[in-house]
């Protein structure tokens, strides 16, 4: 688990997340990126924790971010600290949301699903 503060728009970490956006990027890092604390949220009731959370230095105190953080700290993930412009970079917005979670992508064959596990399915193809 590690900690950082980055403010710098050149930074290579900055411009991994970015590429993110990139289809290339994803297949070849298998990861993707998830944009707003409901977003996240989602994923940590599904025990998937962010592998990078990026939190905006505009991030407003609330229990999932703190929820976020620890699941990130304990599956051994990083919380970057980044300021706005770091953010709009990033997402492409002027007015972006103010924390980020990279994940890693996650696969299960058609085979491995039990249909009566879950009311609704939905299955996504060369997305």
């Amino acid at each position: 688990m590690s900690e950082a503060t980055i403010t710098s728009l050149t930074n290579d970490t900055v411009k991994a997340v970015r590429a993110l956006h990139m289809r290339k990027t994803r297949d070849a890092t298998e990861q993707f990126l998830a944009e707003g604390l409901k977003f996240i949220g989602e994923a940590l009731d599904q025990g998937r924790a962010p592998r990078m959370l990026l939190v905006g230095e505009d991030a407003r105190p609330h229990p999932l971010l703190d929820r976020a953080k620890a699941e990130t700290r304990a599956a051994g993930g990083r919380i970057v600290f980044v300021t706005h412009a770091i953010l709009e970079k990033i997402s492409r917005r002027d007015n972006p949301q103010t924390v980020l979670g990279v994940f890693d992508q996650a696969y299960a064959p058609l085979a491995s699903l039990d249909p009566r596990a879950a009311g609704c399915w939905i299955a996504l193809e060369q997305v």
